[in-house]
């Protein structure tokens, strides 16, 4: 009966090493998704920031060049009018 008991003792401690090394391995996995996650956060949030910066800058351009009295001009039209008088 000993020699049973030994054997499934050490059955379990085997099961047991395996088990606790697959959750190593597991946990490893685990942590390496979480980096990966981490690092796609980071490059988006800088890529959010340099979007809004550049939002606010052009607005800021865009301000200041309606401040400065830019509009458009008028096209001038190649056809004379009838009140147009050319000399020469």
């Amino acid at each position: 009966m000993e020699i049973i008991a030994l054997g499934s003792a050490a059955a379990v401690a085997v099961a047991v090493v395996k088990l606790a090394r697959a959750i190593r391995r597991e946990n490893r996995r685990i942590d390496g998704l979480v980096d990966n996650a981490d690092q796609i956060i980071a490059d988006t949030r800088r890529r959010f920031d340099e979007a809004l910066r550049y939002r606010e800058s052009r607005t800021r351009l865009v301000k200041m060049v309606g401040t400065l009295g830019a509009r458009p001009r008028p096209l001038v039209s190649a056809i004379p009018s009838e009140d147009s008088t050319v000399q020469v």
